[in-house]
């Protein structure tokens, strides 16, 4: 790893609580941003944070589902076109199941286990061999708690 300053940033999850922050924290620090949002409406709460804050300049919103792997290919060029290179990525995107372990079925699993390890493998995956070929390899993974666990109510449940 090349011991270096940080001056371009990817952040998945950004419109987030923590992924807002990261954005606020690496903007604030003149780190030219590429904000991954999933939604049309992540989106329109990133922008009016920049427009809030004046970071237009030094952020580009993309709407992206990081579990389309298509999707995150997509994002890669995108993000080497407006940033010429990716210093770092970072994940902040997950959901947290607000069950009891025992009340999750196989969808409950599957929208926990994509939004919390697949779009850190996409992110990984793709953007890994562009930083190779750059000589950076700066990484930060915030996965969300993908299932809550409680103590059972009623017998039987694990």
């Amino acid at each position: 790893m090349v011991d270096r300053e940080i001056k371009s940033v990817v952040i998945g999850g950004a419109s987030g609580t923590l992924g807002k922050a990261l954005v606020r924290h690496f903007c604030r620090q003149q780190v030219k941003t590429v904000a991954v949002c999933r939604s049309n409406d992540g989106i329109k709460s990133i922008e009016a944070m920049l427009e809030q804050e004046k970071f237009n300049e030094l952020c580009f919103p993309v709407q992206a589902d990081l579990t389309d792997r298509d999707q995150v290919l997509a994002l890669v060029k995108r993000s080497i076109d407006k940033l010429n290179e990716v210093d770092a990525v970072v994940n902040a995107s997950g959901a947290f199941i607000w069950k009891q372990i025992c009340d999750c079925d196989e969808q409950d699993f599957i929208r926990s286990f994509d939004s919390n390890l697949k779009t850190s493998w996409n992110l990984l995956r793709n953007f890994l061999p562009i930083m190779k070929e750059q000589n950076l390899a700066a990484w930060f993974l915030f996965p969300q708690n993908p299932l809550k666990i409680k103590q059972p109510q009623a017998w039987g449940c694990i």
